[in-house]
């Protein structure tokens, strides 16, 4: 394939390093091009966003503010850039229907913040920000992955393979609602609904947990 278009360049007349440096040359403009337009975009959404304007406290503050805030340009722009790189995959993915997901933008940023006092230590207790903030993202981990009784939905099967719910249509397909039917013994009802209530008291420890972690340490997050 490489020959045939070697081949076919010769006849055009063209020089295929050539091409590639013009093409490089295209691609490295184009880079460029968009780099300024997002550095312009921040700016833009800065000086929009400038509390002096919004208080109408005058062009000539909101100028000055604009001036003295140019040295930080750069580095705020650096920093919303990978701010959303970080977030681009949570957001992506995320819905409205199920608390997953909101339990998943929790512990996202509670790992974020967790990063950031692992790496900066400017706090003196940053160890038990860190301890604490991995105690609250195990337990959203575990309400995420919701795998509490696992195990002991594997024993219940193997203790009674033939009980178990079932939906029944009347007809396949036709749009009627589904009948639940069980063909579950007394002992495997007793059994599961043992199952049920480990599951929900786990839960709801986690939530508790997590919960009180949150309401008693987290305005110390900080630094």
């Amino acid at each position: 394939m490489r020959n045939r278009l070697r081949d076919i360049l010769k006849l055009l007349k063209l020089n295929p390093t050539a091409i590639k440096r013009k093409v490089y040359q295209k691609l490295y403009l184009t880079a460029n091009v968009v780099g300024v337009v997002i550095y312009i975009v921040f700016v833009a959404a800065h000086v929009l966003g400038s509390n002096k304007m919004k208080n109408g406290q005058g062009f000539r503050y909101w100028l000055r503010d604009i001036i003295e805030g140019i040295p930080y340009w750069p580095h705020r722009c650096w920093s919303r850039i990978k701010c959303f790189w970080k977030w681009f995959p949570i957001i992506w993915n995320d819905h409205d229907w199920d608390c997953n997901y909101l339990y998943i933008i929790i512990k996202h940023k509670l790992k974020l913040m967790r990063e950031h006092h692992e790496k900066d230590r400017v706090v003196a207790d940053w160890a038990q920000i860190v301890h604490r903030i991995k105690i609250a993202e195990l337990c959203l981990n575990r309400l995420i992955e919701d795998k509490y009784a696992i195990t002991d939905y594997k024993e219940h099967q193997k203790k009674f393979p033939f009980d178990h719910l079932f939906d029944h249509r009347k007809k396949e397909n036709d749009g009627s609602p589904a009948v639940r039917i069980s063909t579950a013994s007394p002992e495997a009802s007793a059994d599961i609904k043992k199952i049920y209530a480990k599951e929900e008291y786990l839960k709801k420890q986690d939530l508790e947990t997590f919960a009180k972690i949150f309401c008693k340490y987290s305005r110390g997050w900080w630094s």
